[in-house]
């Protein structure tokens, strides 16, 4: 395994995925990973599958004979891209649409999806896209790819349950390899230039993950002195937190 090791991943089982990227695969001898949804894969012929908001022939994805062809080739794995879930629902009284995979529907009737009853719907969902995968394929997904890169602690458990080993977002920043289940990517569109492409790829030093946000109001905040003696306190108890200095400098300016 290379020590900068970069994995090419697509999704949704375009057909160009078989008639461009496969051919280029081969040709250069590169591993991919490309996440297939369930139910567009079990369409049948002349029907149609909704994406991104419209009607797409099922002839513009892949089929399971060409998915199986590329698999026999050792240079492309297959992910789940879940099975019903790539599409969006509406997720508050006032009728805003979000991603299906982390949310809980909303209905004027009976309001909120409880929470059993959401992580249950994940459950039929991904296992089920895994045992359709495992009938057609012969083996079962190892990773998971989340739609439109969104997910959740509840998912996360969910797959993990399922025994999926990996998931792919679209977080941002290199993978950590001590978080499998929540690797990012980087999503290039518009046919990025080969300088693009590197800078992208390459870790900003300047980046840290955060982990969590606090919701202040400025009238509450201390004088900036306290709020030294606050950091120093802070870090000594609590050595692994981010307290940045500038951070806290910004509290010293109200609103605007």
């Amino acid at each position: 395994r290379p020590a900068k090791a970069v994995l090419l991943s697509s999704a949704d089982g375009h057909q160009t995925l078989y008639t461009r990227v496969y051919p280029l695969a081969l040709a250069y001898g590169y591993p991919i990973v490309s996440a297939l949804v369930g139910d567009w894969m079990s369409a049948a012929g002349g029907a149609t599958v909704r994406y991104a908001d419209r009607d797409v022939p099922r002839e513009k994805f892949i089929t399971w004979e060409q998915a199986r062809e590329m698999q026999r080739s050792g240079l492309v794995e297959f992910a789940l891209h879940t099975r019903s879930l790539h599409q969006e629902v509406v997720g508050n009284p006032q009728g805003s649409t979000i991603p299906a995979a982390v949310t809980r529907r909303h209905a004027p009737a009976t309001g909120y999806q409880g929470e059993a009853a959401y992580a249950q719907e994940l459950r039929a969902d991904l296992g089920g896209g895994r045992a359709l995968m495992r009938r057609e394929l012969g083996r079962a997904p190892r990773a998971l790819a989340w739609p439109y890169g969104r997910y959740n602690d509840v998912g996360t458990e969910v797959a993990r349950g399922l025994g999926f080993e990996f998931a792919l977002t679209l977080d941002g920043g290199p993978a950590d390899p001590r978080r499998p289940l929540s690797i990012g990517r980087y999503l290039a569109t518009y046919n990025p230039s080969l300088m693009d492409l590197t800078r992208n790829l390459v870790p900003d030093p300047n980046d840290r993950r955060i982990d969590r946000l606090a919701c202040l109001d400025h009238r509450d905040v201390q004088p900036v002195e306290d709020l030294r003696v606050a950091r120093h306190r802070l870090r000594q108890e609590h050595p692994a937190l981010d307290v940045r200095a500038h951070l806290l400098d910004d509290l010293r300016q109200p609103p605007v």
